[in-house]
């Protein structure tokens, strides 16, 4: 699920959009989605939106598609160096600025079961997780795995 490949970091201001741009292109051309992700990801992050205020603090996202562009389950770890805009779950109107979130790709079969792994994973690792930004991609990974 996941891949030090997957591991996105930025040292620059990103919008939300290039940041899914560039893991969707990553996703199609490792041939995780279809093509169709990339837009839909975004329509889907301006429909409803995924940033969250975790119980600690921490602020995260969990972008996703429909699993109808998606060919197999990928999880992206995405941090960057400046904060990422995305709206909150919780208030579309509230901005959330996240610097460590994650673009998922999951199929239909796996969707629910890994989004409630990753609220749990929220819930007992945030502090773990606010340190992502200070770990090599390989002390994430072992975390992870």
């Amino acid at each position: 699920m996941f891949e030090k490949k997957y591991i996105f970091r930025f040292d620059e201001k990103i919008t939300r959009d290039e940041v899914l741009d560039k893991v969707g292109e990553k996703f199609v051309e490792n041939n995780i989605v279809k093509p169709t992700f990339i837009e839909a990801i975004k329509k889907r992050e301006r429909e409803f939106p995924t940033g969250l205020v975790l119980e600690g603090g921490t602020k995260t996202a969990i972008s996703h598609s429909d699993d109808e562009h998606v060919i197999q389950d990928k999880i992206a770890i995405v941090i960057s160096k400046e904060p990422v805009i995305f709206k909150s779950i919780e208030d579309v109107n509230k901005d959330v600025e996240c610097n460590i979130f994650f673009v998922m790709a999951l199929t239909k079969e796996n969707k629910n079961d890994i989004l409630v792994v990753m609220m749990d994973l929220f819930d007992e690792n945030e502090e773990m997780i606010t340190k992502f930004a200070t770990m090599t991609d390989e002390e994430i990974l072992e975390f992870l795995l």
